[in-house]
């Protein structure tokens, strides 16, 4: 807050470090101690005033705070755990639309697609996830990240990183990004982010490839798919997949599958030279029918449908 004083932002300060930690507290045993009276007068004096302020101040306190890391900077460990509570501070404002558009209005967004580009690969998937929260069915906010090259920087650090948790949160960024988003659909698809995605399909992590299915299903559905160039080479892969021990994902790739079977000749014709595929189904459905046949009744059908298309 400009004009603050040096008292003032001293006071925010230390309650910046004490405000965040307070949910960590709530599960912690209490331990009895004492606190100096003046201390404690303090701590009351904080907390009265944080209580006194709307979301729209509280924000503000926390984007500057969020603005005073680069992401160039080398920072130490201290200087990241603090960045990592201001991450949590704002995700927990921002679940709110209107405060969300807020966020974007002071610069936030922009603030956290520079900071995709950290170093830190702690920063990297806090400033996805920032993205994911602030972006879902807000279109304003959609294509300002969008404007910003957003999307092309989530595809670099997708590429680039080789930790998990920063690729699950830049494909939820994506994902958040390209829904109920023509333009941000049209794209992805012309920076080949089909195929970027597509490569994580057959990845070790369960979650990842969940991720990387709900997205593409994302653009199978869309009427942008047809300027997909390589359907069949998608379908192809999801067929790999498929063959992959059952999992969460299955039910998705085979509504990918069956999505781009419907809506294309050439996947099709791909797809009827898949040696084995139909026996391979048959046998895929009796496991899941014998393990529970009402737990997997859904991709069960599907996989009927798919055959009968082959």
């Amino acid at each position: 807050m400009a004009g603050g004083g040096d008292a003032e932002q001293k006071t925010m300060q230390e309650l910046l470090k004490m405000s965040i930690k307070y949910s960590d507290a709530e599960s912690k045993p209490l331990k009895p101690s004492e606190i100096d009276p003046e201390r404690k007068e303090f701590v009351q004096n904080a907390i009265n005033q944080v209580l006194d302020q709307d979301d729209y101040k509280k924000l503000v306190i926390w984007t500057n705070k969020f603005f005073e890391y680069k992401s160039d900077a080398v920072l130490t460990d201290e200087q990241l755990t603090e960045l990592s509570e201001v991450f949590e501070g704002l995700n927990f404002l921002l679940e709110g639309m209107d405060v969300s558009l807020d966020f974007e209005k002071l610069g936030g967004l922009k603030h956290c697609v520079l900071l995709l580009r950290s170093r830190y690969s702690s920063v990297q998937w806090r400033a996805a996830d920032t993205i994911a929260n602030s972006v879902q069915n807000i279109p304003k906010n959609q294509y300002s990240v969008i404007g910003d090259q957003g999307i092309e920087t989530l595809l670099y650090v997708l590429k680039q990183s080789d930790v998990d948790v920063v690729k699950v949160k830049c494909l939820y960024a994506l994902s958040g990004l390209l829904g109920n988003n023509t333009a941000g659909e049209k794209l992805f698809i012309d920076l080949r982010g089909v195929d970027t995605v597509a490569k994580l399909l057959s990845h070790e992590n369960a979650k990842i490839r969940l991720k990387t299915s709900l997205l593409l299903r994302k653009i199978a559905y869309s009427e942008t798919v047809k300027f997909v160039t390589n359907k069949a080479d998608i379908a192809l892969k999801t067929v790999d997949c498929l063959r992959m021990a059952h999992d969460s994902s299955h039910e998705v790739l085979a509504d990918i599958l069956l999505t781009l079977l419907q809506s294309d000749e050439g996947v099709r014709n791909g797809c009827r030279k898949v040696k084995d595929l139909k026996q391979f189904l048959t046998t895929r459905k009796k496991k899941l029918e014998d393990e529970d046949k009402e737990m997997h009744e859904d991709v069960v059908a599907m996989y009927t449908k798919i055959q009968k298309m082959l």
